[in-house]
């Protein structure tokens, strides 16, 4: 008996926008699994894409939005995934009905929890150095593929830029179980080997001080 492929479904995904910042969640999925994603989901039998952008923001995070709008559609098909599976993607904008709201971490069995990239960097600064940063604003992004490492994995890398909330701080490796330590180097003169995204960054011609 032939084997029947998987019919594509249909999801909404949501660029859930505050001032330059937008927020995603960290997957725990058989599809994407410990990928950063944005809120969003399956388009159920009547919907309009607002309509489900609305209800997934909400069920996912708790966040009333509004000023739903389309802004493009891809076609993907993730054929090396634990669970194959063919997606026609619908990516909206919307904004917070209300910008007080925080968003919570409805589905913790789908989700590890909702950051903004600038949230994320500052929390991850925090928490393996002790410093405090401000003036956080997106540079550039990496997509690496680690064939040959012990544990091959593949990671689309956000680069952030930022500067010390007091120039006097002095970091700390707060994580000496995953770091060697922490140093100032000039831009121009970084000791070898970096690490490969950060490599890929530089060998793009990347420059941190246009």
């Amino acid at each position: 008996m032939e084997e029947v492929a998987p019919a594509p479904r249909v999801a909404v995904v949501i660029f859930l926008l505050k001032g330059n910042a937008v927020l995603l969640g960290r997957r725990l999925s058989s599809v994407g699994d410990s990928t950063f994603a944005l809120p969003g989901g399956h388009l159920e039998f009547g919907e309009s894409f607002e309509e489900c952008a609305a209800r997934e923001v909400k069920e996912e995070t708790g966040l009333d939005i509004e000023k739903i709008e389309y802004l493009t559609v891809t076609n993907n098909v993730f054929k090396d995934e634990p669970k194959p599976c063919h997606y026609v993607t619908i990516f909206t904008r919307s904004v917070l009905a209300d910008p007080n709201q925080v968003p919570q971490n409805l589905e913790p069995n789908k989700c590890g929890g909702w950051d903004c990239f600038e949230e994320c960097a500052s929390r991850e600064v925090k928490e393996e150095t002790g410093l405090d940063i401000e003036k956080i604003e997106y540079l550039y992004v990496t997509n690496t593929v680690f064939k040959d490492e012990p544990k091959p994995c593949h990671y689309v890398t956000i680069f952030m830029r930022s500067e010390l909330v007091d120039p006097n701080q002095v970091p700390q490796n707060v994580e000496p179980d995953k770091c060697g330590g922490w140093d100032w180097y000039e831009w121009t003169d970084l000791p070898r080997p970096l690490f490969g995204p950060l490599e890929k960054l530089v060998q793009d011609g990347f420059n941190l001080f246009p």
